[in-house]
C-alpha cells in the first residue's frame, strides 16, 4: 500500500487544485473515504487532479487532515491520499461572555487581584495564539484605578487578572465599565472584545451628615400635639443598611418633644409650650424663650455611624401671626429664578415681599443671610418688601446655581421671625443639544440573566457627565441608574415577553432640553449558542463610481459551539441602509445598491445582525 501527501491551506477557493495523482492506463479506479471527506474534495479519475469542492475550514476537521483510498481493481493495489490542512488567521479571538459583570467591595486593599475568563482564538499556531490582551475605557480615570495583568508559566499556563492601583470609594463612583481586548499573534493580527461592568459594592465608611449644623424654628406657645414643628433631614452617602437612618432625641431638657425615627419630623408632646430663657438672657433682655434639641442619625451598618444635630425652637407669644417671605420670579414667563453671563448690571431676578399681619410693632426688614459670597446679586429694601438685582457679573466665573438665603427681621425686637430659601440657577447661552449615537435600540437578553445585570448603558455623543436618566415606568422588571445611564435587570425574567422602555435623559439645569432615547427589550429562551463576528467592526473605501451590485466585502460570524454555517442568516439593522446597500442573508455578502455620490455623503455608519437556528443574537 503506497501514500501520497498534499498540503492545501484553508478557505481556498471552490476547484482549486490540491495536486494531481499519476494514474495507471488500464486500471479501473475506485475512491474511498468518508462522507465529510468526499464533500470537501474531489478527485477527477481521467486526469488524476485533485481539487477542492468547496471552501474548506480547518477548525471544522477533527485533526486537521483529510484522507481516500484510490483503488485500483484490476492490479490489485492501494493509494492512500492524505491532504494536510494548513491554518491561516481567519478567526479573532473571542471570549466566551461578551459581557462580565465583576463586584468588587470598595474596601478592598490596593493590590488586589481578580481573575478574569482568559480568550479563546479557533486557529493554529502562531495564528491561534493570544499575544496580548488591553484594557480601554471611555472614562479617563479608569485607567489610573484598574490594570491587566497576565502570567504565564509552564505549570498553571495563563491567567488574567485585573490589579487595583488605587482605592476604591463607592461614593464617589460607584460602577465601572472596561473594555478588554484579547489580539492573536497572526499576521496581520486580529482581535477580539469584551465589555467588564464593575460595581463597587458599599463598606459602612461614612457618617451620617445632617443638611444643616442646626436648625431653628418659630412657633406660637400653643401648638397642636402631634402637628409637625419642623422636620430634620440627614444624609448617609453609603447604599443599603449601612445608609438606613434612624433618628433619635438625645438632649431634651424640658421632655415636651417627640421625633418620627423614619421621617426627622419634630412635634410637641403637650399643647402648651414652656421653654427657659438661654443662659445668656439671664443677664440681658432677650426676645424669645428657646428650646433647644439635640438630635441624633443613626445608620443600620455594623458597627453603626451616627451624626448629630442642634434644634432651636423659639416660643412667639400666640397672639402672634407668623410672616411668611413670598417670592415673584422675574421674567414672569420663568418658572425658576435664573441669571446668565449677558445678564445686564441691574436686572431684576425677583421680587420679596413679607406676607400676613405680623402685629409686633416696628419696621420689619428683608436681609440676605447668605449664598451671595460671590457679590452676583444686591438687594434694595423697603418696608416689607425688597427688589433682588444683579450686579456686574461679566468677570463673575459663575457657580451652577446660587442657593439665597433670606431672612425677615424685626427692627424693634431686634430678631429674626421669618426665613426662606431661594436658588437662583445660572443659565449657560453655550448649551447644545444632547446628541446621541442610538435613540432606538432593540436587546435580546435570557431569561436566567441574574437580577441586577447590565445589559446597557446610554452614552451622550457630547460627553456631558451632568446628566441624569429616569425610566418612565419604574414598575418594569429594570432599573436605571440616574448618573451612569446603565440598565440593569431587577426582577427574575420570563421568557418568551418583551418590553417597551422610555428613558428621558436631561442636564441636571431646568434649561437643559431634555432627550428620549428608546429601548425594545426581548426576553428570550436561554440558548447554547452564541454568534460573534470575525471583527468588532468593519471600516470599508469604496471609490464613487463603485458599480451597482458589486460587491463591496464579505460579513462573516460564526458560532463559538461550531454551529454549521448554513444556519447563519445576515440582515442590515437600519431600514434607511437596505436603501443604500444588500446584503445577502445566507452568504454575508455586502453589495452597492444605490449609486454613490461624495459631494452629497461621504460616510455610511450601519449595523449588521447575525441570526441562526438557536442562537443569541449579537449586534455590531
Amino acid at each position: 500500500m503506497d501514500m501520497i501527501q498534499f498540503v492545501f491551506e484553508e478557505e481556498q477557493p471552490s476547484q482549486t487544485l490540491i495536486g494531481k495523482i499519476e494514474l495507471e492506463t488500464g486500471c479501473n479506479y475506485r475512491v474511498s473515504s468518508s462522507p465529510a471527506t468526499a464533500s470537501l474534495v474531489k478527485l477527477n479519475l481521467e486526469n488524476g487532479e485533485l481539487k477542492s469542492a468547496t471552501q474548506i475550514d480547518r477548525e471544522q476537521l477533527i485533526d486537521n487532515k483529510l484522507e481516500l483510498v484510490l483503488v485500483c481493481q484490476s492490479l490489485a493495489s492501494i493509494l492512500v491520499i492524505r491532504i494536510s490542512i494548513l491554518d491561516i488567521n481567519d478567526n479573532s479571538p473571542y471570549f466566551t461572555h461578551l459581557v462580565q459583570n465583576l463586584s468588587i467591595i470598595e474596601s478592598a486593599p490596593i493590590g488586589s487581584r481578580f481573575l478574569l475568563p482568559l480568550a479563546t482564538d479557533l486557529d493554529f499556531g502562531e495564528n491561534g495564539t493570544i499575544a496580548s490582551y488591553s484594557l480601554r475605557s471611555h472614562d479617563e480615570d479608569t485607567s489610573e484605578v484598574f490594570r491587566l495583568i497576565r502570567a504565564t508559566d509552564e505549570k498553571n499556563g495563563d491567567a488574567l487578572f485585573l490589579h487595583l492601583e488605587r482605592e476604591l470609594d463607592r461614593e464617589e463612583k460607584d460602577a465601572y465599565v472596561l473594555e478588554i481586548t484579547a489580539y492573536d499573534a497572526g499576521t496581520p493580527s486580529r482581535n477580539g472584545s469584551k465589555t467588564v461592568f464593575i460595581t463597587v459594592n458599599d463598606a459602612n465608611d461614612n457618617y451620617p451628615i445632617f443638611n444643616s449644623t442646626f436648625y431653628e424654628v418659630i412657633v406660637n406657645d400653643k401648638v397642636e400635639v402631634g402637628k409637625a414643628l419642623t422636620t430634620v433631614y440627614a444624609e448617609d452617602k453609603d447604599i443599603g443598611a449601612n445608609a438606613k437612618l434612624r433618628y433619635r432625641i438625645v438632649e431634651d431638657p424640658s421632655g415636651q418633644f417627640r421625633i418620627d425615627e423614619e421621617t426627622g419630623k419634630i412635634s410637641a408632646k403637650i399643647s402648651n409650650l414652656i421653654c427657659p430663657k438661654p443662659f445668656e438672657c439671664r443677664t440681658q433682655n432677650c426676645p424669645r424663650d428657646t428650646c433647644v434639641l439635640a438630635i441624633e442619625a443613626i445608620d443600620q451598618g455594623t458597627p453603626s455611624l451616627s451624626g448629630r444635630t442642634f434644634v432651636n425652637i423659639y416660643l412667639n407669644e400666640s397672639s402672634h401671626n407668623e410672616p411668611i417671605l413670598q417670592f415673584k420670579i422675574y421674567p414672569a414667563s420663568s418658572n425658576v429664578a435664573f441669571i446668565s453671563k449677558n445678564t445686564t448690571n441691574g436686572t431684576i431676578v425677583a421680587v420679596v415681599t413679607v406676607l400676613n399681619d405680623y402685629k409686633g410693632k416696628g419696621k420689619k426688614t428683608i436681609r440676605l443671610k447668605s449664598g451671595n459670597e460671590d457679590g452676583v446679586v444686591r438687594l434694595e429694601t423697603g418696608n416689607n418688601y425688597a427688589i433682588l438685582r444683579t450686579n456686574e457679573i461679566h468677570n463673575i466665573r459663575l457657580k451652577k446655581a446660587y442657593h439665597l438665603e433670606f431672612e425677615v427681621w424685626d427692627e424693634e425686637r431686634s430678631t429674626r421671625i421669618a426665613q426662606k430659601v431661594l436658588e437662583v440657577h445660572v443659565r449657560n447661552t453655550d448649551d447644545n443639544p444632547l446628541q446621541f449615537q442610538y435613540r432606538n435600540i432593540t436587546i435580546d437578553i435570557p431569561e436566567d440573566a441574574l437580577i441586577y445585570t447590565p445589559i446597557w448603558q446610554i452614552k451622550s455623543r457630547t460627553g456631558s457627565e451632568s446628566l441624569t436618566y429616569k425610566l418612565d415606568d419604574s414598575a418594569l422588571p429594570f432599573t436605571m441608574d440616574e448618573l451612569t445611564g446603565i440598565l440593569k435587570t431587577q426582577q427574575a425574567l420570563k421568557a418568551p415577553n418583551s418590553y417597551d422602555l422610555r428613558v428621558v435623559v436631561s442636564g441636571l439645569t431646568p434649561f437643559e432640553k431634555s432627550e428620549t432615547i428608546f429601548l425594545h427589550i426581548n426576553v428570550i429562551h436561554s440558548k447554547k449558542h452564541l454568534l460573534v463576528f470575525n471583527s468588532d467592526s468593519y471600516t470599508f473605501f469604496i471609490p464613487e463610481n463603485h458599480e451597482l451590485s458589486e460587491k463591496i466585502a464579505q460579513i462573516k460570524a460564526f458560532a463559538q459551539d461550531r454551529i454549521n454555517e448554513e444556519q447563519i442568516k445576515y440582515e442590515l439593522v437600519e431600514s434607511w441602509s437596505r436603501a443604500h446597500f444588500r446584503l445577502n442573508q445566507e452568504s454575508g455578502e455586502l453589495v452597492l445598491k444605490k449609486a454613490l455620490d461624495y459631494e452629497a455623503k461621504n460616510e455610511y455608519t450601519f449595523h449588521v445582525i447575525a441570526k441562526g437556528f438557536e442562537i443569541t443574537n449579537a449586534t455590531r
